[in-house]
């Protein structure tokens, strides 16, 4: 995800980014990002870590906002890892081989009903 800046000190950015990034043709880049759910409550362990850093229980749904971009869930006892993708529409993506243990494809929620063995 990219945006530039005219000479003229106005921003530019692909319109498929429009509602992420606002101000085009303005002074002014505002970063919205998009808002999308993990839900990690079919699992029976307790936590899952998303990019390194957040810790995303089984509690409830998680809501997060954030870029578009590909990011990584890490089971922190295994090591395991699942990687799935936010488009700037706000829906997910995820590699078709994840079709057994993940759901949510095209939708904001990405549900995680099990982890690879």
């Amino acid at each position: 995800m990219s945006f530039s800046l005219g000479q003229d000190g106005k921003v530019s950015y692909d319109t498929d980014l429009e509602g992420v990034l606002t101000g085009a043709g303005t002074n002014s880049l505002t970063v919205r990002g998009v808002t999308v759910t993990i839900d990690t409550t079919a699992l029976s362990i307790p936590t899952l870590v998303l990019d390194t850093s957040v810790a995303v229980t089984n509690a409830a749904p998680f809501a997060f906002t954030a870029l578009p971009g590909t990011y990584t869930l890490v089971d922190p006892q295994t090591g395991r890892a699942i990687q799935f993708t936010i488009n700037p529409d706000g829906t997910i993506d995820y590699d078709h081989t994840l079709d057994n243990i993940l759901s949510g494809r095209g939708t904001s929620t990405l549900k995680v009903l099990g982890l690879p063995g």
